[in-house]
């Protein structure tokens, strides 16, 4: 992972800071200098099954987040619970890009062949998202 870009971020719900979290650009397009911006607001909420119809993987980066710190893990583990008790991912949107907040689930499974506990992250250009 240390060779995969990487930026610290914080990460912004319903006005507060949830958490610090490093974010991975593991796949998928590579942001370089368009990388995010310091703070990540999850503005919208849909439901996990809604997914496919909204995502473009062609074209879009694919991210990794982790707590940045152990002291932000309760926050990134909260986060993570809150989406998966209502089913739904969170949504960002930042200048021209949608920023989709995914939990662990089939989608990640199937789609990312990532099986683990972390919670993943789309970025895709609005112009690619049926969500406008």
């Amino acid at each position: 992972i240390s060779l995969i870009p990487t930026w610290p971020c914080t990460l912004i719900k319903s006005g507060r800071a949830m958490c610090n979290m490093l974010v991975h650009n593991v796949a998928g397009l590579r942001l370089g200098t368009e990388a995010l911006s310091s703070s990540l607001v999850l503005e919208r909420r849909f439901p996990i099954n809604q997914l496919p119809d909204f995502v473009a993987l062609e074209g879009a980066a694919i991210l990794y987040f982790e707590p940045e710190t152990p002291e932000d893990k309760p926050g990134y583990d909260a986060l993570i619970e809150y989406l998966l008790s209502r089913d739904r991912v969170g949504l960002g949107v930042e200048a021209d890009r949608r920023i989709m907040y995914i939990p662990p689930c089939e989608f990640t499974r199937t789609n990312l062949s990532y099986t683990g506990n972390a919670l993943m992250g789309i970025v895709q250009k609005a112009a690619l998202s049926p969500m406008q």
